[in-house]
């Protein structure tokens, strides 16, 4: 479930961070599928590295890299500039949801969330302890 009013900075001791990462590794690992299938519809193949490392990558550099687009975009030009995140966030990271979701119906305890959605728009999912 999606908690609008969630804030990451005021919620620190709220996050389970180990099934945080978890998760956002598992969304862009299954992600990579639709950028192989981009790449073969472009014609613009990607090393085998990107694939391999793609995952790490999208925790340290592009996730925290759309956030702040995200940020400066929205203070711009809030119309326009969501529907530009969305699109970078569909791409990199969206379409590995409907796979999560399968692992989460089929494996449930390898998914760290009670009901996963069959597809999220948002950049980082945040798993929150129990209270």
């Amino acid at each position: 479930m999606i908690d609008r009013k969630f804030n990451v900075f005021k919620n620190l001791d709220r996050i389970a961070w180990k099934a945080t990462i978890w998760i956002n590794l598992l969304r862009a690992t299954c992600a990579i599928p639709i950028w192989i299938l981009l790449g073969a519809l472009s014609n613009n193949h990607m090393p085998i590295g990107f694939y391999v490392f793609y995952p790490f990558f999208y925790l340290a550099i592009w996730g925290p890299f759309l956030c702040l687009l995200k940020a400066i975009i929205g203070a711009f030009s809030e119309p326009m500039g969501g529907i530009v995140i969305l699109l970078f966030v569909a791409i990199s990271i969206s379409g590995g949801d409907p796979f999560v979701f399968l692992i989460h119906k089929l494996k449930p305890e390898i998914v760290p969330i009670e009901k996963y959605p069959f597809i999220s728009f948002v950049i980082f999912s945040f798993v929150l302890k129990d209270n």
